[in-house]
């Protein structure tokens, strides 16, 4: 809905604000300069450019200016407030413009420069607070509609703890969903809550080993199931990822059988579930030796896609390293390659 009304004049506020201020309601500093004068880039050819506000002068970039000497004009934060009359063009665009202006677009802006200010625009406020509302009222509304099965499955899939009482249960997810509304949509909309709910289970019965300092998941008796590759930020998140695609499958339904959950007749009990993700060779195997891992004229070798060089034997003597159920495998693979 519009108001009809334009403003015609731009407010700024210093972004350091003294919650405990020694002098009783001074919360930002009496005064501050901020010079009128600054690099920035032109979004045209993308290098460094400077812009300043000078008396006479239509354009903001100092290399149009027939004077190019840096001004000693300042514009000047009293009580942590500055206000520009838009009719004052140069100054108006140099204030949106600067690196010192938080809100100053990316196309402008200048790596490593220091923020010192934002503009008050209390339209676009507005409608970004309604925004986040929405998005918190929509995660609580899809908690409403959830049945008690689904619930304790996300609640599971957060591997967050689960209530005696499913009304508790239910009031606390919704907690969540209001202060995490983008994390939570994010977790319903993957198709991955069943998976992630399995795992964690897993995790807490001690059918699946979970090495945090590692970033592993074990068997209990110590083979390795999946070690997080660089970007995953754990060890489950990875291999829940990797449990939808058919190299993680067989790994991910051994699980599922250790848990009782598995009623597919391709497997025969516990160890023989886990005897057929191992035969597989596993997610790790599957996923990373033979799809990733490429030795190459003796000049480097490939881990987790990126090449960290060294030679076959180096690369032979940091197999060692892991764990030893999987040295023979991997060897295998390099030397059928």
């Amino acid at each position: 809905m519009s108001t009809g009304f334009t403003p015609t004049v731009k407010k700024f506020y210093l972004k350091k604000y003294n919650h405990n201020p020694t002098i009783s309601g001074q919360r930002y500093p009496a005064l501050v300069d901020i010079p009128l004068y600054d690099e920035v880039l032109d979004p045209e050819t993308g290098q460094p450019r400077v812009i300043k506000v000078a008396t006479g002068e239509q354009s903001i970039w100092m290399d149009e200016h027939v004077d190019k000497t840096r001004p000693k004009e300042t514009f000047q934060f009293i009580n942590g407030f500055g206000f520009v009359d838009v009719r004052q063009k140069t100054l108006s665009d140099f204030m949106s413009m600067t690196n010192f202006n938080k809100d100053t677009p990316e196309q402008f802006r200048m790596p490593g420069k220091e923020t010192v200010f934002f503009e008050f625009k209390p339209v676009e406020m507005a409608e970004k607070g309604l925004e986040e509302q929405k998005d918190r009222a929509e995660a609580m509304s899809r908690v409403f509609d959830m049945t008690d099965r689904q619930l304790q499955e996300v609640t599971a899939a957060l591997g967050e703890n689960e209530e005696a009482d499913i009304k508790l249960q239910r009031y606390h997810l919704t907690q969540y969903a209001e202060a995490e509304p983008e994390k939570f949509t994010k977790l319903l909309n993957s198709g991955t809550v069943a998976i992630r709910a399995n795992v964690n289970e897993a995790v807490k019965k001690g059918v699946v080993a979970h090495d945090m300092a590692n970033k592993r998941l074990k068997w209990p008796a110590g083979q390795l199931i999946y070690e997080a590759r660089e970007n995953d930020p754990d060890a489950i998140e990875g291999f829940v990822n990797l449990a939808t695609t058919e190299d993680g499958a067989v790994t991910y339904g051994a699980i599922l059988t250790l848990l009782g959950k598995n009623n597919t007749t391709d497997t025969a009990g516990v160890e023989k579930a886990k005897e057929d993700a191992l035969s597989h060779k596993d997610v790790w195997h599957k996923s990373r030796s033979l799809k990733i891992v490429k030795y190459e004229l003796g000049e480097g070798f490939f881990f987790n896609g990126d090449l960290v060089g060294g030679t076959k034997d180096k690369y032979l003597k940091r197999l060692q390293e892991d764990n030893a159920l999987f040295v023979e495998i991997r060897k295998a693979v390099l030397n059928a390659e």
